[in-house]
């Protein structure tokens, strides 16, 4: 196979079409050598000889060429060519028809045929053909053309002389083919076992991928739980205490208290978020909202920082727009405006930032709004305003060191309107400002007189009449539930664990249970299971998840056992308030 290698090139640096012409082209300088010698022995003349030895240097020539890889487009045309001119040549100078010529015709015919990919054989075996018969008119017609060599006795040495030859070049060729042909299977044989290897490398690589992106998972959803769980608290009671007249001191730092906290929720969804768009399962809720009170909301969570650095915050909204009730995913949008104008607050030291949402078209049952956040702080340069919507990216790391963050409000934005059905689009000029904005196509509906009950409103008792049971191990989160519920006209009693809830339920008469997942001796899945399984009429009684955790697999099992929603944790009033409204819309709220 070294010997082979080195005849017709290794096949790390060929590929085999390119080896067999390497091959067939140095099997015809050889072949040519032969018949120049036997040539010799019976005396051709050197007018003969010597344009055979000519030949002879070409053919090696192509062949050095061929093996060094140059103009391998041009090598077998120059192969192919060059050798029906020689044969052509030589039908006038060896007898013609009654000469061996006729049989290099046929060889030349069969080796041009194995360089040469399949679409071409018809081409190359009727070039031949035409050339023979060419070859064979001009004789006939002008015989003189032809030189004969009737009186030389040696005729027939010269039969047996080419006929041997032709026979050893083809017996050559044949065991060639084989032996490239084995050593192709060969390589092909180490190449599929370097293939199953590689497979089953990829395969223990992709378990444990797998395992570890669980682990991961798993992770975020005890880290998830664990921090939203003492967060839940407080906020829910820093919300509380805003609604209980405090005092002016007071309430400055409950603003403080607030702003803060629901910064570290931000910061605590985008890490989510960020892990469950990776995955592609990130889900999208469909809830109808009211655009106005989402503006609104979001620059009131500003309102403070702004001040505090002393830039306006400018609220843009038209007619159109503010009167528009629209179904979409609020938590989301939210997030998306709230991280936008975060960054806008953030970079800007002096002058104002501006949000605004315009009416771009609208149908009988969709609108479409463009919402826009403008600012006058340092800018984007032109080279970053692409890398700043990457994973964990700011335009340097000056500004990490000065303004901090985690790089991933951007590009988890961009992610989020992506998927609601827009684009976040970004004008910038150092030194000037910059600019996000996104269109988004939103149906239109209607909110009922129920479910827009404001959560801030604690004297309008929009759950009168109610009967909650609530599963919640944590005695300072049962306690935000209780405040909150109490506050809004509804009756309620706690369970610390899931089988003092199945106890509860069943002894008491509920109009709906808001359930924690995880608590002890039995949890709230387990719980819910049982519930569902029993057969007393009130198995079907609306039962509501509180979580905590941030595992996909988790969020799926929640409906499949039996839970009509989920809430999490930490909870927003309004959403909490018009979700347990929603499952008790029969219950009277005298």
């Amino acid at each position: 196979m070294k010997l082979l290698d080195r005849l017709v090139g290794s096949a790390a640096e060929h590929t085999v079409n390119q080896r067999i012409l390497n091959a067939t082209i140095l099997f015809t300088a050889i072949f040519m050598m032969y018949g120049w010698v036997g040539g010799i022995l019976v005396g051709q003349p050197a007018s003969i000889l010597i344009p055979i030895a000519i030949n002879i240097c070409v053919f090696f020539g192509i062949y050095f060429v061929s093996k060094t890889g140059k103009w391998r487009k041009a090598i077998r045309p120059i192969y192919i060519t060059f050798g029906l001119l020689s044969i052509c040549l030589f039908y006038f100078y060896l007898n013609g028809i009654n000469g061996e010529v006729p049989l290099y015709f046929i060889l030349g015919a069969t080796l041009s045929v194995t360089v040469v990919k399949k679409r071409y054989y018809m081409f190359i075996i009727s070039l031949w053909t035409l050339s023979f018969l060419a070859c064979r008119y001009l004789e006939v017609t002008y015989p003189e053309l032809v030189s004969t060599d009737e009186a030389n006795a040696v005729r027939s040495v010269e039969f047996l002389i080419s006929s041997i030859g032709i026979l050893l070049l083809i017996t050559s060729i044949i065991v060639l083919f084989k032996n490239l042909l084995e050593n192709e299977k060969r390589h092909l044989q180490e190449a599929n076992r370097d293939l199953h290897k590689a497979a089953k490398e990829l395969e223990l690589a992709k378990e444990e991928a797998e395992k570890a992106n669980k682990a991961k998972s798993e992770f975020l959803s005890v880290m998830s739980h664990e921090i939203r769980t003492p967060l839940n608290a407080v906020i829910g009671m820093s919300y509380i205490l805003r609604h209980e007249n405090p005092r002016p001191d007071q309430l400055e730092n409950l603003k403080v208290l607030k702003f803060s906290s629901e910064n570290l929720l931000s910061l605590i969804n985008d890490v989510l978020d960020y892990n469950k768009i990776e995955v592609g399962k990130l889900i999208m809720e469909d809830a109808p909202f009211s655009i106005n009170e989402l503006l609104e909301s979001v620059m009131s969570a500003f309102q403070m920082k702004a001040e505090e650095k002393r830039i306006k915050l400018e609220l843009v909204k038209t007619p159109e727009v503010k009167n528009k009730t629209v179904t979409g995913d609020a938590t989301r949008l939210t997030q998306v405006l709230n991280n936008l104008v975060s960054n806008a607050v953030k970079f800007t030291e002096e002058g104002k930032v501006k949000l605004s949402a315009e009416l771009e078209d609208m149908t009988d049952d969709e609108a479409i709004i463009r919402f826009t956040v403008e600012d006058t702080g340092i800018g984007i340069p032109e080279d970053f305003k692409d890398k700043i919507f990457d994973s964990f990216m700011q335009a340097n790391a000056a500004i990490s060191r000065k303004y901090g963050g985690t790089g991933l409000g951007l590009a988890i934005s961009r992610e989020l309107v992506r998927l609601m059905g827009g684009e976040l689009e970004l004008h910038s000029e150092v030194g000037k400002g910059s600019q996000f904005s996104f269109e988004l196509p939103l149906p239109l509906t209607d909110l009922t007189a129920r479910a827009s009950a404001k959560a801030d409103d604690m004297n309008a008792s929009p759950l009168s009449g109610v009967k909650i049971l609530v599963a919640e191990d944590n005695a300072v989160n049962g306690l935000v539930a209780k405040k909150f519920l109490n506050g809004w006209g509804a009756t309620m009693e706690i369970a610390k664990d899931g089988e003092e809830a199945i106890k509860m339920w069943s002894q008491g008469d509920f109009d709906l249970i808001l359930m924690d997942l995880r608590m002890p001796v039995v949890d709230g899945m387990e719980a819910t299971k049982k519930i569902r399984s029993s057969s007393d009429p009130k198995a079907q009684i609306p039962i509501l998840a509180l979580t905590a955790s941030a595992l996909m697999e988790e969020e799926n099992e929640i409906f499949q056992i039996g839970m009509n929603e989920y809430i999490s944790k930490p909870f927003n009033p309004e959403e909490l308030l018009s979700k347990v409204m929603k499952y008790t819309e029969g219950v009277s709220h005298a």
